[in-house]
């Protein structure tokens, strides 16, 4: 590269640099917060303008993993420079990711965390991948957190709760000590609008109970207590993930329903499958695993009392996946929901192929199932894991015949050649 160039190429970095300082402060702060704090300090070498931009971003994400040197002391002594460096103003996201439990005790790491609420933090991440820490009590009763995200904890909650405007809540990988604690928990959270449970331990706890008003959003996947009951009149959308034999119950009715995963396979205590799915009569969005629908085969011979549920009107129903064996009953009750679903535009069915048959009662006519059926709405049908059976090339031969109106279908063939008997 000649000098000519070289000074060319510099001043094009220069004119790139002024340009960008030259931005609505709010709009640097927003696009600097997602670097980790080593590289938005080096943006003080960029130009003048450039010297004490990073001491005022209100974002910090302070990550063991990403810093240069591995050692604890320097990334001790890195955080607690630039916490003392900074303006002092209010901070509005603090993330802190620690890869080993320090040495030095859980007060050095408490005292930032402190500093973080003393500043009318709003956004708080944890995360250990490491030995627990004891984290300071405060965190319960910062009146300015609005969300609070923790990963890979043993968490004792404290007996003094009070987060009065936080309104989101995403504890993944954590085991809470006292579970019994919970029910507390969520009820000092007035606010709480969504709130995600991935792979967390109520120790001592058998009923998880979410009660809360405001809650809009909720994820639960993996492991949970014996029994789950949900109160919480306002949900919108509701994902319940990987979760096996457990008993779940709704005390409320869910009038704004829209988005509905369930991937649950309910024990015998449980409310019975076609009443969950009467529950969440209003959603626009419907996802339906294979564990959770087989039993309800069951369920109707044992009490025929249940299918009244299962031909509730699904009005505002625009959207449904499930996940399916194409045997007989599978496609009455597909046909059956859809006959229900006088909106539906899009139908994705899925073969779970892990999941061997049962000998299943025949529980619907056929011709009941076909009369007064036409999909006026419905413009798109992929149909996944299909190997050309009789009732999968029935189902392909219900849409073409039904919906009036259908741009697209797909038909994914398996990638498998095992069939069965």
């Amino acid at each position: 590269m000649t000098m000519l160039q070289s000074q060319f190429d510099d001043q094009n970095v220069s004119v790139g640099v002024d340009r960008f300082i030259r931005l609505p402060l709010p709009l640097i702060y927003h696009i600097v917060s997602f670097l980790p704090v080593e590289e938005m300090v080096r943006t003080c070498v960029l130009s003048k303008g450039w010297r004490n931009v990073w001491s005022t971003v209100p974002s910090f994400h302070f990550n063991h993993d990403l810093y240069l040197s591995k050692e604890e002391r320097d990334f001790f002594k890195f955080v607690e420079s630039v916490l003392l460096r900074r303006d002092g103003l209010d901070i509005q996201k603090f993330s802190l990711s620690l890869g080993y439990k320090p040495r030095s005790g859980d007060s050095r790491v408490n005292s930032w965390i402190i500093y973080a609420l003393r500043h009318n933090v709003q956004v708080l991440h944890i995360s250990n991948d490491n030995t627990s820490i004891a984290w300071t009590p405060q965190i319960f009763t910062c009146e300015s957190l609005r969300e609070f995200k923790l990963h890979n904890e043993d968490l004792k909650l404290p007996t003094l709760i009070s987060l009065p405007v936080l309104t989101t809540l995403h504890l993944s990988s954590v085991a809470i000590l006292n579970g019994h604690l919970h029910v507390a928990f969520f009820s000092a959270c007035p606010c709480l609008e969504t709130l995600i449970l991935e792979e967390c331990e109520f120790v001592n706890c058998y009923t998880l109970t979410i009660s809360a008003s405001q809650l809009k959003n909720l994820r639960i996947s993996g492991v949970v207590p014996d029994s789950v009951v949900i109160s919480t009149p306002k949900l919108v959308s509701i994902e319940m993930i990987r979760i096996r034999n457990t008993s779940i119950r709704f005390t409320c009715e869910l009038k704004f329903i829209s988005d509905v995963n369930f991937d649950i396979e309910l024990d015998q205590s449980s409310e019975s499958t076609a009443l969950l799915i009467s529950t969440v009569r209003n959603a626009q969005s419907l996802t339906l695993s294979t564990l959770f629908l087989q039993p309800i085969y069951v369920e109707l011979e044992n009490d025929p009392s249940l299918f009244s549920c299962i031909q509730t009107p699904f009005s505002n129903l625009k959207w449904l996946k499930i996940g399916t064996l194409f045997s007989d009953n599978d496609i009455m009750l597909i046909k059956n929901l859809l006959r229900h679903s006088p909106q539906i535009e899009y139908v994705i069915l899925g073969k779970y192929e892990d999941y061997e048959y049962t000998n299943q009662v025949e529980l619907f006519e056929e011709e009941d199932m076909m009369s007064n059926c036409k999909l006026s709405h419905l413009k798109l049908v992929e149909i996944q894991g299909f190997r050309g059976y009789e009732n999968e090339v029935k189902l392909v031969k219900f849409f073409l015949e039904n919906a009036t109106v259908l741009e697209q279908m797909f038909i994914m063939v398996s990638n498998s050649d095992k069939r069965r008997s």
